[in-house]
């Protein structure tokens, strides 16, 4: 590297051959770098620039910002007590759509229910069909985003008295 040298009213000040990076603060100070040491620095800013990019995009603990609908997408596990405290488990896929809506797959006890939803604040508000026993079900469940990444909902089955609950976990 060349020598720097600092400027500060009207005196210079040699900082020496190892000095890479000076910081001032007031309107009266200037630093004089060389071709190579500017070079140096721009290509330190991008890379911390795309290091930040990185860690923010990423799912799960790293990013920030619970509430982001490209988040919600994937597969998740999920644990439910019904209406009468009996227990189910299963997976759940969530796919964001175009218009920003969802669809929403459950897969529990050998039974598929389908539904939609919308993302409201930090709510996922689903509304769900299931073909899996005599008569067609219909019903709801509300998800409150948690930052671990898991949603947590009360669901509802039309017709039935009570209301159960459901615990979505990430799968991966």
């Amino acid at each position: 590297m060349g020598i720097v040298e600092l400027v500060t009213f009207g005196r210079s000040v040699r900082l020496g051959r190892l000095a890479s990076l000076a910081l001032m603060t007031g309107d009266a100070a200037t630093v004089r770098l060389t071709t190579g040491q500017r070079r140096l620095l721009w290509i330190l800013g991008i890379a911390a620039a795309l290091v930040l990019l990185y860690f923010t995009a990423l799912p799960g603990d790293l990013a920030v910002g619970r509430d982001d609908p490209d988040r919600l997408g994937g597969v998740y596990t999920v644990n439910g007590t019904d209406q009468t405290g009996s227990e189910y488990s299963g997976t759940v896929t969530i796919i964001e759509l175009d218009d920003g809506t969802f669809e929403l797959e459950w897969i529990i006890t050998n039974a598929i229910q389908r539904g939609e939803g919308r993302l409201v604040g930090t709510r996922l508000e689903t509304t769900w069909t299931s073909s899996a026993s005599a008569s067609e079900a219909t019903g709801t469940v509300v998800y409150d985003l948690v930052d671990d990444g898991r949603l947590v909902g009360v669901r509802t089955v039309d017709g039935v008295e009570g209301t159960g609950t459901e615990e979505l976990f990430p799968d991966g």
